[in-house]
């Protein structure tokens, strides 16, 4: 496993800048892509970072990754909040090669049913823990999620619900079989962007390319939560 540390993300850390860019992939190993696990004070997560070129990371250089609580602030591979965790680069990172993280043990045991782990690698450099990094040239694939759940209740078991395009470029659209008592778009770093009540649909048009997770509230009290791409 490639060095790993943790660091204040108020910190400006300097690193390598790249003249031509590079597109960091995130990928989730364990748990899959999407899945809801149970809460749990130790659940295994892992996932892979590529390098989709087209330069190379060089050795020497540090990518910084962490995860968000749903909606609270930015933690460290080891738990640590408002810290994000640090890989120093032992070789090249080319494109096409990838690195793991290797299986760190989140504690999860505070979340609820509804609440969304999202991996994220924040990139290289001083604006990348700020999630701008402005050698990274396709932020929408820097992260991954997995889902909290429990056992369902009835409400979420009769709720059907609907949200379209995906990806979005102007308007989100929400459909159900129950009227809609909130909508949530939140940012990868765990910000609330949009927020609004009783709506079919939500404008989009002004959020930044990327991906964002939506939270959708019924008035069964159903919570329906998952991802979509802002192009």
């Amino acid at each position: 496993m490639k060095k790993i540390y943790s660091i204040i993300a108020a910190v400006a850390i300097s690193a390598t800048a790249f003249s031509q860019g590079f597109d960091l992939e995130v990928n989730l190993v364990t748990p899959a892509s999407g899945s809801t696990q149970a809460a749990s004070a130790a659940v295994p997560v892992e996932f892979t970072i590529t390098n989709n070129g087209p330069s190379t990371l060089l050795a020497g250089d540090t990518l910084f990754v962490g995860y968000t609580k749903g909606t609270q602030a930015a933690y460290s591979l080891t738990n640590v909040a408002g810290q994000a965790s640090g890989f120093l680069l032992q070789s090249d990172l080319a494109p096409g090669a990838a690195l793991t993280t290797g299986s760190n043990d989140f504690d999860l045991s505070s979340f609820v049913n509804g609440d969304t782990v999202i991996v994220i690698c924040y990139g290289t450099g001083l604006a990348a823990l700020s999630g701008n990094d402005p050698d990274e040239t396709d932020p929408a694939n820097n992260a991954d999620l997995f889902f909290i759940g429990g056992t369902s209740s009835v409400a979420e078991l009769s709720a059907e619900v609907s949200v379209y395009p995906n990806p979005a470029v102007n308007v989100l659209n929400i459909e159900a079989n129950e009227e809609v008592e909130s909508i949530s778009i939140v940012a990868l770093d765990g910000r609330v962007v949009l927020e609004t009540e009783n709506t079919t649909s939500v404008d989009v048009s002004n959020l930044n390319t990327g991906r964002y997770i939506y939270r959708v509230r019924t008035n069964s009290g159903a919570i329906i939560t998952d991802s979509f791409v802002k192009q």
